[in-house]
């Protein structure tokens, strides 16, 4: 191999190195993105659950209104449990009618 084929071959390597290094930063900066997006999602889903925690707290109809939609929006009995809401085994039978939500 001549000096000049050996120089192309090393620039090559070089290059091939440079590449998967830029990937691997990419693949960082992407991962670094959605833990940043996923902790504002949660971050904007706390400050609407208080908001509307809020409104239950003050206003009876809202109270019922929202306790409504999530007797029909909650699916796994520990969350319904949280809103005091039947079990979905229960759920067939009458409900009982919706607690107000209260100061935690």
């Amino acid at each position: 191999m001549s000096k000049y084929e050996e120089k192309i071959s090393e620039y090559k390597k070089k290059i091939e190195q440079l590449r998967l290094a830029k990937q691997k930063a990419d693949a960082r900066e992407k991962t670094l993105k959605a833990a940043q997006e996923r902790k504002k999602d949660t971050r904007r889903k706390i400050l609407i659950g208080s908001m509307l925690l809020e409104a239950m707290r003050k206003n009876a109809q809202t109270n019922s209104q929202y306790l409504d939609h999530l007797g029909k929006y909650l699916t796994r009995n520990d969350d319904r449990a949280l809103f005091d809401l039947p079990s979905i085994q229960e759920n067939s039978a009458p409900a009982s009618q919706p607690q107000k939500v209260t100061q935690a």
